[in-house]
Formats: C-alpha cells, sequence, structure tokens
C-alpha cells in the first residue's frame, strides 16, 4: 500500500480514537454529574429491581461512600426499602409505567434508610425506550415538615379566632360566678357548711377558664408578653407544682450554666405543666420522668454550624408511648385517645413554642416511652436585679378605684371584690360615662389612684379610647385594661398602649390584688 494511500486510514484510526475519548470523558462526566446529583437516580429491570444506582441512593441505603467494597444495593428489589405502608402504592405505580401509560408519574412516598430512619421522598418515574424503569426519588421531608407545620399552624388560628368571638361573653359569664363564689366565701368566713361545695365550684370555674384561656392561646391576643426568666426556677415551680398529690417521680437534671431566656413565664409554665400530666397520665401506676435542661442548637442548620443558641427542655417517660401514625396528630387541636380529655394540651404546647420562635418534636415507641423535645432561643440578656428580688412584698395599700364595664353583673361583681379589699370604688359603664367621672373628680382633686377599664363594649366607647381620653384630662393616669376576650394586641402587650398592667378575665379576688399591688405597691 502506497503512502499515500495510508494516510487517509491513519486519519480514520485518530477519529475513532478521539470518539472514544470523547465517549469515556461523557461517561465520566454524566457519572460525575449522576454522583454530584442531591436526588436518588436509580434504574430498574422490569422486576423491579435496582440496576444502578447513583451515589444518593447508596448512600440512602447501603453502600459507605468511603469503602466501596461494602455491600451494594444493586440487584436487591427496590420494594425492600419501601414504608410497608405504601408498597401497595409503590407497585400499583411501576405497573401501571410497565403497562404502556407513558405520562411521568409524581407520588410521595415513604422509604426506609440506613438505621431504619423514615424518609419521605417525592418520586417521579418514567419508563426507557429499552424498558426499563428510571426512577428519581428527592428528599421532601423537611418540606413536609413545614408544609404540615404552616397547616397546623392556619387550623389553630381558625380555632383561635373563632375562641375570640366566643370567650368575651363567656369569660363575663364566668367572671360573675367566680366573683361570686370569691365574695360568698369572704363573707362565710371560716364556716365550714358549705365551704367545700364553694372550693368545688370555684375549681370547676378555673378548669373552664383553663380550657377558654388555652383556646386564646391560638388568637392573636395570645401572644407572648416576654420577660428575661430562668428556665431553671420554671421547670423546678412546674415539677412541684404538677405532680403534687400523683404516684409520679420526677428527675431532674439541669445545667446550672444555663442561660437565660426571654418568655412570657406564664405560657411557658402552661406548656411544662401540660407536658408534666401527659407523662403521669401515660404512666398511671407511677413511674420515672426525667426533665433535662441542656444548652443545644434551635435547629438542624445551626446544629451543622455547631452554633449553641437555644436551651433544650426534654420530658422523657416511660409510659405507653404513641403509635407511629399519630405522632403527627397528637399536635392537632381536640386530637385525643383519652376518654377524658379534651386534646388541647399538646396543640397548645406546639402553638406557644412556635410564637416564641422554638421548636418542639416528639419521639415516641409504643410500650417503651416518649420524649418530648422543646427548643427555646437563649436570650443575651442579664436578668434584672429587680427581677431577681421580685419575691420581695410590700404593704398593701387602700386605693381610690375608677373601673368602666359595660356588663351590669361584671360590674357590680368587681366593685365588690374591691371593696372587699378595702377600696373606694366608683362604677361606670361606658367610656365617655368614665371620662366625666375622671374628669369631675380631678376637677375637685379627688384623685383616683387606678382605673380599671373593659377593654371592648359592643356598640360603645372600649378601654383604648377611655384611656386616651384620660390621659388627655392627666398624663400620669394609671390604668389596668380588663377583658376576656382574647384577640387584641393590647391584651399581648398592654404596656406598649400605655396600660400598667392586664387582667385576663375571668380572675379571683387573689389574682386581681396581686395585679394592683405590683402596679400600684
Amino acid at each position: 500500500m502506497s503512502q499515500e494511500g495510508s494516510i487517509p486510514l491513519d486519519r480514520e484510526v485518530e477519529a475513532q480514537h478521539r470518539l472514544v475519548e470523547e465517549i469515556a470523558a461523557r461517561k465520566v462526566r454524566q457519572e460525575e454529574i449522576l454522583a454530584a446529583l442531591p436526588e436518588v437516580v436509580i434504574l430498574l429491570d422490569e422486576a423491579f429491581c435496582i440496576q444502578y444506582s447513583n451515589a444518593a441512593g447508596e448512600n440512602l441505603w447501603g453502600t459507605n461512600p468511603a469503602d466501596p467494597s461494602d455491600c451494594s444495593i444493586c440487584g436487591l428489589a427496590v420494594i425492600n426499602f419501601i414504608h410497608p405502608e405504601d408498597r401497595n402504592r409503590w407497585t400499583a405505580l411501576l405497573e401501571s409505567v410497565l403497562s404502556g401509560d407513558s405520562t411521568e408519574k409524581d407520588k410521595l412516598l415513604r422509604v426506609r434508610g440506613r438505621g431504619d430512619e423514615l424518609v419521605w421522598m417525592n418520586t417521579k418515574i418514567c419508563q426507557l425506550a429499552d424498558g426499563g424503569v428510571l426512577c428519581t426519588l428527592e428528599d421532601y421531608t423537611t418540606r413536609r415538615r413545614h408544609e404540615t407545620e404552616l397547616t397546623k399552624s392556619q387550623r389553630l388560628e381558625s380555632i383561635g379566632r373563632l375562641a375570640g368571638g366566643l370567650a368575651h361573653d363567656f369569660n363575663n359569664f364566668l367572671s360573675i360566678i367566680m366573683g361570686n363564689i370569691d365574695i360568698a366565701q369572704i363573707k362565710l368566713g371560716s364556716t365550714e357548711l358549705v365551704k367545700s361545695e364553694l372550693e368545688i365550684a370555684i375549681k370547676a370555674c378555673m378548669k373552664a377558664s383553663d380550657i377558654t384561656k388555652q383556646m386564646l392561646t391560638f388568637s392573636k391576643g395570645g401572644a407572648p408578653r416576654t420577660e428575661i426568666a430562668s428556665i431553671k426556677d420554671m421547670v423546678l415551680e412546674a415539677a412541684e407544682l404538677n405532680s403534687h398529690g400523683s404516684k409520679l417521680k420526677i428527675k431532674l437534671e439541669i445545667d446550672d450554666s444555663i442561660p437565660a431566656v426571654e418568655v412570657d413565664v406564664g405560657q411557658i409554665h402552661q406548656v411544662f405543666g401540660n407536658l408534666i400530666i401527659n407523662a403521669d397520665q401515660a404512666m398511671p401506676g407511677g413511674g420515672c420522668l426525667s426533665i433535662r435542661v441542656t444548652q443545644g442548637s434551635l435547629s438542624e442548620e445551626s446544629e451543622k454550624r455547631g452554633d449553641r443558641n437555644a436551651v433544650i427542655v426534654e420530658f422523657e417517660d416511660h409510659g405507653c408511648g404513641i403509635a407511629e401514625d399519630e405522632i403527627d396528630l397528637v399536635t392537632d387541636p381536640y386530637y385525643t385517645t383519652k376518654t377524658d380529655g379534651t386534646g388541647l394540651g399538646l396543640s397548645t404546647a406546639f402553638w406557644i413554642i412556635q410564637r416564641h420562635h422554638g421548636r418542639l418534636s416528639i419521639n415516641s415507641i409504643v410500650g417503651q416511652g416518649t420524649t418530648v423535645r422543646l427548643a427555646l432561643p437563649r436570650s443575651t440578656k442579664a436578668m434584672s436585679a429587680a427581677k431577681l428580688k421580685e419575691n420581695c412584698t410590700t404593704a398593701r395599700g387602700e386605693y381610690r378605684i375608677l373601673i368602666m364595664d359595660d356588663n351590669d353583673q361584671v360590674r357590680e361583681v368587681l366593685r365588690m371584690m374591691l371593696e372587699a379589699l378595702g377600696h373606694q370604688v366608683v362604677d361606670t359603664s361606658d367610656g365617655q360615662q368614665c371620662v366625666d367621672e375622671y374628669q369631675k373628680a380631678f376637677s375637685d382633686d379627688l384623685v383616683f389612684d387606678l382605673v380599671i377599664l373593659d377593654l371592648t363594649v359592643p356598640g360603645g366607647f372600649g378601654g383604648r379610647w377611655t384611656f386616651q381620653r384620660l390621659r388627655e384630662i392627666e398624663s400620669k393616669v394609671c390604668a389596668i385594661v380588663a377583658s376576656g376576650y382574647g384577640n387584641d394586641s393590647t391584651l399581648a402587650a398592654p404596656e406598649a398602649f400605655g396600660f400598667k398592667d392586664r387582667l385576663q378575665k375571668p380572675f379571683l379576688i387573689s389574682e386581681l390584688e396581686n395585679v394592683i399591688e405590683k402596679v400600684l405597691g
């Protein structure tokens, strides 16, 4: 063969080499792309066995990336990795594709990862030209949790709106009942004739009030009134109050270096109380509840960064446990497995912690017990000296007090309670009458030490309007806002509107006395 004839052949061989190298480079590039994808990509044969998996699939289900010799998932039936309750849907989905349905299928399914971890996957399936099946699985766990929390929050807000609408009248009725019982007890003195019956009635009213307040937690007016507080003190107090008279033994593990938190103390007490009561009910024969307080991270992202930006409180019992399919339901309002339960305990706890920009999670095994984990943002502020010394008491005074409430019976009960405490009282039924009385007293140099204003007056001037008019008369007027209606920002932050404090209806005479002494003492 002549030299001239070999040139085209050499060029052809060279072109083939370049083509082979290009194909190899493309294959390497494709492998690199597949390996870099966070989604699981697998190829299945007609028996639904895995022929190929990218690194995400091997990491999720089997092979250790650091040791490729570790068992590969190739050749295994994919159904082995599907949650048992989702296997029928998974099989039907695959068979639909293989039967000729060429449309891309998209399903949310649960799979089991390493260590039996449950992972929600958004699964897409399509049939390839050679008869194989291509599956891509995107981790949907975090997004699903956020969607679930959003849906739950929307449901709770709906309940809050309903509760706010009912609470005004309902709490007025409770105020009348409780106030009259309180006054009757004072008038009866130490007589035992009906004392126990009255105490039972008061307890029933308080329980009804607690249910209303838990419902109002879901309303806008239930927003936290935060202050710098010690988690340790709140845990100790909740443990003492809520374990009294039960068979429950509480084991406390509290890190002394725990930072302060900025919380609504009343609401966090409510959360702790609900969780302790739940643990007690989960172990009716008695048992041990471990409460651990440590420092930790507020979220998975902050944990990865090593941020210790939260105070962690864990409640671990060894009771009956919660079934896996009920874990997401127990924080739904009115969902309960107890015959005498309200279904508000955990839903209230969930909502309160969320409103504090924290997190609540539940881990449970049936027959072994439940751990509820709370994460609350730590505060960078120090507790004030005044807060540390707040247990100091002051002598009770006798004050001149102006009250305004549109409900005749509520107003009369409030007047009697204040007079029973030794105060002078002038009562009014609406905002304008209250302003007129204050103006008259101011002109006559008969100063009112305190004004108690009902927040909402249907068809008339309520507490905020009245307070503004009173400040025009005397800028330093001292006022408390009172209401049984929860859907108002004034109750969430009365100080922001100039009020010294708030009274949430219904209230006992002892609560009324404490608020007055706090404001004027």
